[in-house]
């Protein structure tokens, strides 16, 4: 298959790949619409009807003129662009559509071979990334080991896909992505990775085959989705970059790799309104109005709440009145985009004010996902159980046992009530770097201090194990805190362990 590029203005569009680039970057769009565009530039001018047009885009299938209708609209919203630039498509009365901007046609060299590129087409609009997309593109090309390192449900895949997508260009040898999520053994992670390349080979045969494969290849692998094999990948991924010159990898992980230059991208919630700018706003005492909705709608959590909002009702505009409610939501759920977008897909049912209203139970509310999405994508709490079944027993007790603390605590404070009925302190201390490493807790530093914070939605997910545990059960209640802990943190209360 010849990798034809047809180019036209700023866009780029590789029809075998199914990718259309402007400026170098990604644009959006479903793959009908990209089979309508590649039927217009095959035609260089000509008029196609729309019985062609739908005879080409859904072969086989009958299909209603609004379906054509629907992806030519946001065919010609996508070429057109933020700044107005033409559409690029007419319509030619009772005849059907035509291509009016002149292509020009460029073919691979013969001489060497095509360039693969594995990476998943984006489907959705990425919001609030540009900056982590940016500093992957920039450091991965000299550092030659990047990871995406964050929770559950925070974006990972999204920002390392599109950031593969702007890099795999350099690489003489393609770009291939592989999902190690569905393996359950990291002896096959190598076999998963050539299966990648087109090629099928035996588990044990899989490291061998990719060093010959990839040793005088300049190439970027996608390793996404590491953290539960995370020391087989990581020992597979320092033998190919020592024995791979030309070889990349960008990695996404739940903890870092742990590889001799490893260069980290923690990511981080998507930016939601702060309280205080909400209570400046409260504090005027002025009737709602349009620059209400601006200012929550600047935040790229709450962008995303309404992109998806009007994604699930067909149209949705953020009021002013909801604008304060919107911006509560979106600090509940932590700017944590799975959890946003979960939220947006119940709107239909209870609207902003009754999600905000019943988010005290957010992990039994979000549970509606796309029939696609992967099994621990598809509810808050499978995320979150994916994450929590990947630790050891001790690091289980002593997360759960942090969910009493509604703010933040010191590491003095996390001893006295993780400590104790089988967690030694040395654990405790070890634990929290470790829960920390792992993307389950956070930390701040306080009057010069670490200081340790659990997110809502994991101090939630914490405290519903802490309930059902044999912690509670011993003593039901919550108790005052004893004199240490009321010093390390004060008002706080503990869980009897012992």
């Amino acid at each position: 298959m010849l990798d034809l590029m047809l180019k036209f203005g700023p866009f780029q569009l590789f029809p075998d790949r199914g990718l259309l680039l402007k400026g170098g970057k990604p644009v959006a769009l479903s793959s009908r619409a990209l089979d309508i565009l590649a039927v217009l530039l095959e035609k260089d001018g000509e008029v196609v009807s729309k019985q062609e047009l739908m005879a080409r885009v859904w072969p086989g299938t009958v299909v209603v003129d609004a379906s054509l209708r629907v992806h030519l609209v946001a065919l010609r919203r996508a070429l057109r662009g933020e700044h107005g630039e033409a559409s690029y498509i007419c319509n030619v009365s009772g005849r059907g559509y035509r291509f009016v901007e002149p292509i020009v046609r460029q073919w691979p060299d013969p001489r060497r071979p095509l360039a693969m590129n594995s990476l998943p087409a984006p489907i959705l609009r990425l919001i609030g990334r540009a900056d982590a997309v940016d500093a992957l593109v920039r450091e991965l090309p000299a550092r030659r080991l990047a990871s995406v390192v964050g929770g559950g449900g925070i974006g990972k895949t999204s920002v390392a896909l599109a950031a593969g997508q702007q890099l795999a260009a350099g690489y003489a040898d393609g770009a291939s992505f592989v999902d190690l999520s569905p393996l359950t053994d990291a002896a096959l992670v190598p076999a998963a990775l050539a299966a990648s390349f087109g090629v099928s080979v035996l588990a044990e045969a899989g490291e061998r085959f990719l060093l010959q494969y990839l040793r005088a290849k300049k190439m970027l692998l996608l390793l996404d989705n590491c953290e539960h094999l995370v020391a087989g990948v990581a020992a597979l991924v320092e033998t190919l970059l020592r024995h791979c010159p030309g070889v990349h990898v960008l990695a996404t992980s739940r903890e870092p790799l742990g590889v001799e230059g490893e260069w980290l991208y923690r990511l981080p919630p998507l930016a939601a309104p702060p309280p205080q700018q909400m209570q400046q706003m409260q504090a005027t005492r002025q009737p709602a109005t349009a620059e209400t909705a601006a200012a929550v709608l600047v935040f790229p959590a709450a962008q995303l709440f309404v992109e998806r909002a009007a994604a699930a009702l067909g149209e949705f505009t953020l009021s002013d009145a909801d604008a304060p409610l919107l911006a509560q939501l979106c600090r509940q759920l932590d700017g944590m985009p799975l959890a946003i977008e979960l939220a947006a897909s119940r709107i239909d049912l209870f609207g902003i004010a009754g999600l905000a209203a019943r988010l005290d139970d957010c992990l039994s509310l979000l549970t509606r996902s796309r029939r696609t999405a992967q099994a621990r994508h598809r509810t808050l709490r499978a995320t979150l159980d994916w994450s929590f079944e990947l630790l050891p027993e001790a690091e289980k007790i002593i997360l759960r046992r942090l969910a009493v603390f509604a703010g933040g605590f010191n590491k003095e404070a996390a001893v006295v009530v993780a400590a104790g009925d089988g967690v030694s302190e040395r654990e405790v201390l070890e634990g929290l770097e470790n829960l920390a490493a792992k993307s389950l807790l956070n930390i701040g530093v306080d009057g010069g201090q670490l200081s340790y914070h659990l997110l809502q939605l994991t101090r939630a997910y914490a405290k519903e194990k802490l309930d059902g545990s044999v912690d509670a059960r011993a003593r039901p209640a919550p108790q005052a805190a004893p004199p240490q802990l009321e010093r390390a943190v004060p008002g706080a209360v503990h869980y009897a362990t012992s």
